[in-house]
């Protein structure tokens, strides 16, 4: 891909892409899971999927950069969500893309 067909892509087919790459990866898709239920920390988060703190931090970054988490400061803890309106449209959008195919 060169930079005139980045050019030529709209925003919304930027995030697709994106988000596609974001779910590429079966531990972002484990951390997903884990969010699903309720908010929780990076600590927390890597204790549930088993990765250290900074890889944890790392993934959670990409899936936030993506749209599918929503975060929340508490004083001094940061807690992520899955952003369930980001997952609808994605979904939706997913099974358009398939549809055109």
């Amino acid at each position: 891909m060169d930079d005139k067909d980045i050019q030529n892509k709209t925003y919304d087919e930027r995030i697709f892409e994106m988000q596609l790459r974001a779910l590429s990866n079966l531990v972002r898709v484990d951390i997903l899971k884990t969010v699903s239920k309720s908010a929780k920390s990076v600590i927390e988060i890597s204790r549930e999927v088993g990765l250290s703190q900074p890889s944890s931090s790392n993934q959670v970054n990409t899936l936030w950069g993506a749209g599918f988490l929503n975060k929340r400061k508490e004083g001094k803890h940061v807690y992520y969500e899955l952003n369930k309106d980001a997952f609808k449209r994605f979904q939706k959008r997913l099974a358009e893309y398939i549809k055109l195919r």
